[in-house]
């Protein structure tokens, strides 16, 4: 989702544990937010957060080697490499 059709989104959903997701449509998003400050400062956080998760992890990539980046997994999801799936 992005509320500027012209940038590509880097917002992603990251699910640890069980949770409900809601979808709503980009457009009707765009609407709430031309609408409604509190919403607006959400979505804005949201990209805010995205693009700083984005940079870190393509920096991560770039720079660091295998054993810097299993660290990287380790610290950013602690406990996952142990998730059985059940």
């Amino acid at each position: 989702m992005n509320l500027d059709k012209q940038i590509t989104s880097f917002l992603t959903v990251e699910l640890i544990t069980d949770c409900e997701i809601v979808r709503i449509s980009a457009d009707v998003l765009r609407k709430l937010a031309m609408e409604n400050i509190e919403i607006a400062l959400v979505c804005n956080r949201m990209q805010s957060v995205a693009s700083m998760r984005e940079y870190e992890y393509r920096k991560m990539i770039l720079t660091c080697n295998p054993v810097q980046r299993y660290e990287y997994f380790l610290e950013t999801y602690p406990g996952l490499e142990k998730y059985d799936g059940d």
